[in-house]
């Protein structure tokens, strides 16, 4: 995908607050952008196996809120480039759909992996709590390794995650020594 499809995506991506419930809804735009429609799994989830790999990769698929709201969209311009926020009175959803346009462009070209969307995130974990259940390990047990596409600031690689660790310190440091050599700025949190 091209920078401005890229921008397009996540544009169209944010225009609602797509609520728990209404992910079938994000489906809808995601799914003609793939080589092959996604598939939803018994708790809800929807996933994609490109090639051959033991990386899962995933993100959620739900905003924050009670309601789908149409979304307030300002943007500005700052250091010559394009940023987007809302008014205030509506929530941008940026948490997730930055993690959601990620994955659609590592799918588009063709990056080995096994692709999770989660619902119910902000709901609870819903689709995350089902997916890591004693229930579903065999699912899980396929993969050594698991990139979660979610934020806690700018720039943060999550090493740490509910008292436990979700990545070791040495993952963590290669990959930000990697997207530092794309020219971006991560750092272990």
């Amino acid at each position: 995908m091209t920078d401005n499809q890229l921008v397009e995506l996540f544009d169209k991506l944010t225009e609602y607050t797509f609520i728990y419930g209404l992910e079938d809804k994000l489906m809808g735009i995601v799914n003609p952008l793939l080589p092959k429609p996604l598939t939803r799994d018994q708790y809800g989830n929807y996933s994609i196996t490109i090639g051959e790999s033991k990386t899962m990769f995933c993100c959620h698929l739900d905003t924050v809120g009670r309601q789908e709201l149409k979304v307030n969209k300002e943007y500005y311009e700052k250091s010559g480039h394009t940023f987007v926020k809302t008014d205030g009175n509506t929530i941008l959803g940026a948490d997730d759909k930055t993690g959601m346009v990620i994955m659609v462009n590592m799918i588009d070209n063709g990056v080995p992996g096994t692709y999770y969307f989660l619902i119910g995130e902000e709901k609870g974990t819903v689709g995350s709590s089902m997916l890591y259940s004693r229930q579903s390990t065999n699912i899980l047990s396929k993969f050594d390794r698991c990139v979660a596409f979610d934020r806690r600031a700018y720039g943060s690689i999550i090493i740490r995650q509910m008292g436990k660790d979700c990545c070791s310190r040495e993952f963590a440091n290669a990959l930000s020594s990697e997207l530092r050599a794309q020219g971006m700025k991560f750092k272990k949190d």
